[in-house]
């Protein structure tokens, strides 16, 4: 099964207070993880940036959007309880627990809507499935995405030129030569042939040959191409 967003997991989170004990958000984590059935691969999975655990992240923004909303409090940390008002919403029984519910409560209005003088909106479905660290891993997303795309029609509207001179100063960034003399574009465009030479060391004995391909962006270097740049180096 997918893993639950941070809201499906506030009443499995609740309810596990209701014995009235003080619980370890570490256990919760690994307690929900075996209701909800989640395989090995699950309870590891990590965001893109490789830094959080998604279900580990989801279980610790339910708690904390729990406590905002008065229904479970903090003991220390990592360590909370439930509070009466957290005993009174289980015994209410409600079909589920999300941003929405918690917005009666004028903590959690305040907490959530800071600059709208408490005034009360309904979560979008959008912000109901997206921890606020998951909103700004998207966000970061799409506006990296954008500028990879803006940067990419940029450089193919350049000369051929510029772009041989672009691959080589991005291969030196990579680590190819460190010396910027030790660096050149030659041949011409579209020959085919060699468009630019690095020498990783001065005396030249160890030179990295270069064939800049500026294709369209649903097109791909192929056989063919790899095949005739070889045969003009030999």
């Amino acid at each position: 099964m997918p893993i639950p967003d941070f809201q499906t997991l506030m009443k499995p989170v609740l309810s596990l207070y209701q014995d009235g004990q003080e619980h370890k958000t570490v256990d919760i984590v690994e307690e929900l993880a075996d209701d909800f059935g989640l395989t090995d691969e699950e309870r590891n999975r990590k965001f893109p940036s490789g830094k959080n655990k998604v279900f580990k992240n989801r279980v610790g923004w339910a708690v904390a959007y729990l406590r905002k909303a008065v229904l479970i409090k903090r003991l220390r940390k990592g360590v909370s309880d439930i509070t009466e008002r957290g005993k009174e919403v289980l015994g209410q029984e409600p079909e589920k627990i999300d941003n929405n519910f918690l917005l009666q409560y004028s903590e959690f209005a305040e907490f959530l809507r800071p600059n709208r003088q408490r005034e009360v909106q309904p979560v979008t479905q959008e912000e109901s499935s997206l921890t606020p660290e998951e909103q700004l891993n998207k966000s970061y997303e799409e506006i990296n995405s954008s500028i990879k795309l803006e940067l990419l029609d940029r450089i193919l509207s350049q000369t051929p030129e510029f772009f041989e001179e672009l691959v080589i100063k991005l291969l030196q960034a990579m680590g190819y030569g460190d010396d910027q003399s030790l660096a050149k574009a030659i041949g011409g465009t579209g020959d085919g042939g060699i468009d630019g030479v690095i020498h990783q060391d001065k005396l030249g004995l160890d030179v990295v040959y270069i064939q800049a391909k500026r294709y369209d962006k649903t097109n791909s270097v192929g056989r063919p191409s790899l095949q005739k740049f070889v045969g003009s180096l030999t």
